[in-house]
């Protein structure tokens, strides 16, 4: 590798920045250029990884090395070993997800048959308005969810009970889920009501002016 020119990536979860530098006089390094988008790494040069997403990618392979010390600092990872982590990720069986679901749900004593209802409903809308909102079954299976989850709050209080199920979503977590997907799920259980005030609750994005979760 050439030590005289390095770059840092810093990648978080829907954003990303890749900072080249040359070597100075003085052991220093001057910054040569920053990019933002369609980060690509020249071959050759020293790539450092800043950022939740380089930091959980780190973790894994980590853990998959049986890596002995608690810092990730000056931990090297390959292409070989990302692209295995990705191939596990993808691979996660979707029973997983759906038993993550349902068990929280019957955790909190959800009520089975009008659970099941909405989620046909909201399944029926999100189908036929597909031409317009241009989500496809990733974001599907996240309404699907929250859908039998929305009402797990009434168990805390019915009144204000979507913001009961929206905090116990973003506490409890759903094993399977990434934390963004968490988030939307509980996102959209807590906006189930049209009113939406200011402790906190948000409206979904909408897909023609925010982009794609």
């Amino acid at each position: 590798m050439d030590a005289q020119r390095i770059a840092i990536i810093d990648l978080g979860s829907n954003t990303a920045r890749l900072i080249l530098m040359n070597a100075v006089p003085g052991n220093a390094y001057r910054l040569e250029d920053e990019i933002r988008e369609k980060v690509k790494a020249k071959p050759g040069r020293i790539l450092i990884g800043l950022g939740g997403t380089i930091r959980n990618l780190a973790k894994i392979e980590a853990a998959r090395q049986n890596y002995p010390l608690n810092t990730l600092h000056s931990f090297r990872l390959t292409q070989d070993s990302i692209s295995e982590s990705i191939r596990q990720l993808t691979e996660l069986p979707l029973k997983e997800r759906r038993f993550s679901v349902l068990n929280m749900a019957r955790v909190y004593h959800y009520q089975k048959n009008h659970a099941t209802h909405v989620r046909y409903l909201a399944g029926r809308l999100f189908n036929q308005l597909s031409p317009l909102h241009g989500y496809d079954s990733a974001e599907h299976e996240l309404l699907d969810a929250a859908a039998i989850l929305h009402d797990i709050g009434s168990m805390i209080n019915y009144y204000d009970h979507h913001k009961h199920s929206q905090t116990l979503i973003i506490n409890s977590g759903l094993p399977g889920f990434a934390p963004r997907e968490v988030a939307l799920i509980a996102l959209l259980s807590g906006a189930q009501r049209a009113g939406v005030d200011g402790n906190g609750l948000q409206s979904p994005p909408h897909p023609g002016k925010h982009s794609r979760p």
